[in-house]
């Protein structure tokens, strides 16, 4: 009852809650903005404009926050109902895939026309409910499903949205390995070089590829850990050293999380500090200096120098499961999704700032877009050249800076202080 005696009906439901002010002849959906709360699966951090972060969940559907601060509380927009998960962008997140169970779609201007998309129905089987996804590492309007199959064996779908349609290539390689897998876990690729791929499937078989996925080698005598069943498993390869390769998965009969250090030709577990669990997500900071962790036991931190894994809630954070992970570079925020009390921020500090440092370095780029030469004014040093994956490519001086090597794209220049986006041009 409200304060003027009338009578209201609140309805929860797995989309949302509802409420009705005539008896329940008409209900009005009032989770549609502002969220807080939702089971999610997925997080994307916008790499370049931290005012963006996508998310997806379960029945609450896609969501879209585009006013994130970085203070207090933020509020999301549901772009479309559902389940979503496995979220991930090919250009930083101007444009998105992510993945139903029963089809894919892609939202080629995820920020400017958040609300068009295209969708590509599945016609495979025997994938998990939400099957991974991985993105071309130059081609934003091209992904990679894991499958499933149309025929027989397992697996690896190319999605090609050209022009209003989407087509698909079932690529030839049997990822089913020994154990006559159904279903393909996880995929990566080398964020240093983009042919050095990996894919496991839900039984831990670990394969690899150096040639873009031409080939493939299946790793020998590795039992790794199995996908879940519902979502799959992780692979990160490292940022800082081609070849160092990190697999997490089911953790409750072995060891939740395995490093490899010669391009998965074999595995250590490195899961000191951590219970047994469910890895459902890893992320890495630059330099691989820490390796974050959204599990069933929480979210947990590896530090690498001291090979041992940390419990990052310390009864502050939610007791929850932590499905998806993911790294705000622009921000250091690591961005953590629970399953039933929304998305948190764990923000990355370094210490105290010198004020009179940070208001002095006024950090300044031209021309941008660039070709070969890039002039750079306006800090202390040291400062880097950034993909929008994370990987370090470069580093600069103050004054010109000859950057012909790089391929054609969006990186960011980060220093001490401050950050800027360039684009090199063709």
């Amino acid at each position: 009852i409200d304060s003027e005696n009338n009578e209201f009906i609140y309805i929860n439901t797995d989309g949302g809650t509802y409420i009705s002010h005539d008896q329940l002849q008409t209900v009005k959906n009032i989770s549609m903005q502002n969220h807080n709360i939702g089971q999610f699966y997925s997080v994307y951090s916008h790499r370049t404009n931290s005012n963006y972060i996508f998310a997806g969940s379960q029945d609450q559907g896609y969501q879209l926050c585009n006013t994130n601060s970085g203070e207090g509380t933020a509020a999301f927009t549901q772009i479309l109902s559902g389940d979503y998960g496995h979220l991930v962008s090919g250009d930083g997140g101007n444009s998105l895939w992510m993945v139903y169970p029963g089809f894919a779609a892609y939202y080629p201007s995820a920020t400017g026309s958040p609300y068009d998309s295209y969708w590509w129905e599945f016609e495979c089987s025997g994938q998990f409910w939400i099957p991974p996804l991985m993105p071309h590492p130059i081609a934003p309007n091209i992904c990679y499903l894991g499958g499933g199959t149309t025929t027989s064996g397992t697996h690896i779908f190319e999605i090609i949205y050209s022009m209003g349609t989407v087509i698909t290539n079932e690529q030839s390689y049997n990822f089913s390995g020994n154990t006559a897998a159904t279903a393909i876990s996880a995929m990566a690729f080398s964020p240093i070089n983009p042919d050095y791929r990996y894919v496991m499937n839900g039984n831990g078989e670990f394969f690899r590829s150096t040639n873009g996925g031409n080939t493939w080698s299946m790793t020998s005598a590795f039992d790794g850990p199995d996908g879940n069943y519902l979502y799959g498993a992780a692979i990160v390869p490292s940022k800082e050293t081609l070849g160092v390769v990190y697999v997490a998965g089911s953790g409750y009969s072995n060891p939740p999380v395995y490093k490899s250090t010669n391009n998965g030709q074999n595995f250590s577990q490195i899961s000191s500090g951590m219970p047994s669990t469910m890895v459902y997500e890893m992320v890495a900071t630059p330099e691989d200096r820490y390796l974050f962790a959204a599990t069933d036991a929480g979210p947990y931190v590896y530090i690498s120098t001291q090979n041992q894994w940390y419990d990052l809630a310390q009864n502050q954070a939610p007791d929850q499961t932590y499905w998806t992970v993911d790294f705000d570079l622009n921000t250091e925020t690591v961005r953590f999704g629970t399953y039933g009390r929304g998305i948190w921020d764990f923000k990355i500090t370094s210490g105290l700032t010198d004020i009179t440092n940070v208001e002095s370095e006024l950090l300044h780029i031209y021309p941008n877009p660039a070709s070969d030469i890039i002039n750079i004014e306006g800090f202390n040093g040291p400062g880097y050249i950034y993909t929008i994956y994370g990987k370090k490519v470069k580093e600069i001086s103050l004054g010109t800076n000859n950057i012909s090597e790089l391929s054609p794209g969006l990186y960011i220049i980060k220093t001490e202080k401050q950050q800027l986006k360039f684009v090199k041009a063709e």
